[in-house]
C-alpha cells in the first residue's frame, strides 16, 4: 500500500478543526509504527458536515436515482451542499417526498444507504469541484503524489 486514505466528516465543525482533532492525531500516530509494517503517507477526505453533503454535490443524479422531477426546492436539497448541517437527514427527506404520492403497490422501500454506490459510481467528478472539502482532498492527493515522487512539480495536475 503506498497510500492510506483516512475519512472523517467534519460534523459541523471546521475542516482545521477536524484536522486538529483527528487527521493530524492520527498522522501523529502513524509515524510512530514501524515503516516495514505501515503505509505512512496519509490523504484525509473530510467531507464538510457529513459524507452526505457530496451527495448533494450532483442534484440531478440524486433525483435520477430517487426517481423523481420534483423541484429542488419541494425536495429540501436547493441549497449549497457544504451549507446544510444534516445533508444525511435532507436526502432521506427527499425520499420520502417522493414515495409519498406513489400508490402503496408502487412504493418501494427505498432507503437513503440504497443509494450510496450508485450516488458513487455515477457522480461527475466536475459536480464537487465547487465543495471546498472536495478541493481540499485533491489537494491532500497532489501532495502525496508528490511524496512518492509521482507529481514532480505544482503546476501538474
Amino acid at each position: 500500500m503506498m497510500i492510506l486514505c483516512v475519512q472523517t466528516d467534519a460534523d459541523r465543525k471546521q475542516l482545521n478543526d477536524t484536522y486538529q482533532h483527528k487527521i493530524n492525531p492520527c498522522q501523529v500516530e502513524l509515524e510512530k509504527q514501524n515503516e516495514n509494517q505501515y503505509c505512512k503517507i496519509l490523504v484525509a477526505v473530510v467531507p464538510i458536515q457529513e459524507t452526505e453533503a457530496w451527495m448533494l454535490a450532483d442534484k440531478e443524479l440524486l433525483k435520477k436515482e430517487i426517481n423523481t422531477d420534483e423541484t429542488d426546492i419541494k425536495l429540501g436539497i436547493h441549497r449549497a451542499p457544504e451549507s446544510i448541517a444534516n445533508p444525511k437527514e435532507v436526502i432521506e427527506n427527499a425520499i420520502r417526498v417522493t414515495r409519498k404520492n406513489l400508490t402503496k403497490k408502487r412504493r418501494r422501500n427505498l432507503s437513503i444507504s440504497d443509494l450510496y454506490l450508485p450516488i458513487g459510481q455515477g457522480m461527475d467528478l466536475k459536480k464537487l469541484e465547487s465543495l471546498a472539502s472536495y478541493q481540499d482532498f485533491k489537494e491532500n492527493i497532489k501532495k502525496a503524489f508528490r511524496k512518492l515522487n509521482l507529481l514532480h512539480n505544482k503546476h501538474n495536475k
